[in-house]
Order: C-alpha cells, then sequence, then structure tokens
C-alpha cells in the first residue's frame, strides 16, 4: 500500500512546493493538468504492462523530474521579517 499511494504523496508534496514559490498559478495549474493527463494514459498502459512495470516507469519519471529539478527543491528558510532600521537625523 505505502508503494502504491507514494507517487500521489510526492506529487503532491512536489505541486506543493513548487506552486508556493511560483508567481504565475495559471501555468502551475496548468502544468498539473497535463500531469494528471499523463498520469491516466499511464493508468491505462498499465493495463497492458501490469502494475509492477508502471511503477518502476513512476519511480523513473520521478528521478528524472528530480534530477532536472533539483535547484528548485532547496529547503526554504523562514523570511526575513525585521523591519529595516531607518536613522533619523535631527
Amino acid at each position: 500500500m505505502v508503494i502504491a499511494f507514494a507517487p500521489i504523496f510526492l506529487a503532491n508534496m512536489v505541486f506543493a512546493q513548487r506552486f508556493r514559490d511560483t508567481e504565475d498559478t495559471g501555468t502551475a495549474f496548468g502544468a498539473n493538468l497535463l500531469g494528471a493527463m499523463v498520469g491516466g494514459v499511464l493508468e491505462y498502459a498499465s493495463l497492458i504492462v501490469g502494475y509492477r512495470w508502471l511503477l518502476v516507469f513512476v519511480a523513473l519519471l520521478y528521478g528524472l523530474a528530480f534530477l532536472t529539478g533539483w535547484r528548485h527543491l532547496r529547503i526554504a528558510g523562514p523570511a526575513d521579517t525585521r523591519m529595516p532600521q531607518t536613522t533619523s537625523t535631527a
């Protein structure tokens, strides 16, 4: 069960991380829709090749996504919320 739902969990984590850092929400949702469509095609392909090969293929796709997008997967630190100090001259 963990192996079957791990891709769904990882996809949600990747989308949430990338969506938080994006300024163009339309493109982010479009990419998510494209991924859902490709996932649906792969799901139907699993009827031909079987679920074990589907899991292998999905793992390869996630590995490729990680390797090509590793720069975007940095751990974001807390935002610097300090107020800038102003100096007044009297």
